[in-house]
């Protein structure tokens, strides 16, 4: 149930006021939503962490074979090389944002974006973004 009691809490992570405007399973404890959904992104099962990918401080998450039209990034072709050595290449890559710093340390980056082969009508880049 949304509190619609209007009342403000502190969050102990962050220390800024927050009322509870999302379902309660959207907080972990007495922590704003902001900082709920990093908290929820430190400690996932084996299978989340092997689809998270860190790259300079953005939060990504491998999505499936999925091959219809809703696909992170439109589809776009990605190769990321994680830092254990594990090379993947999608095109279903999904945005959770950039991680603020009070977390980076607890979700440091753990690969990076190699360059891929220009496709044929894909327009290339020239700053080193893959898409």
């Amino acid at each position: 149930m949304i509190n619609t009691s209007g009342k403000t809490e502190i969050c102990e992570f962050c220390g800024n006021e927050f009322s509870r405007i999302c379902e309660e399973d959207a907080y972990i404890g007495n922590n704003c939503f902001h900082c709920s959904f990093w908290l929820k992104k430190i400690n996932v099962s084996a299978e989340d962490e092997a689809r998270r990918v860190i790259i300079d401080g953005q939060h990504y998450r491998l999505g499936g074979d999925f091959t219809g039209p809703f696909r992170g990034f439109g589809g776009r072709k990605f190769t990321i090389l994680f830092h254990h050595g594990r090379v993947v290449e999608t095109r279903c890559l999904w945005y959770q944002g950039q991680i603020p710093e009070r977390f980076r340390i607890m979700l440091p980056d753990n690969a990076v974006f190699l360059p891929i082969n220009a496709e044929r009508g894909a327009a290339a880049s020239t700053h080193g973004i893959p898409f």
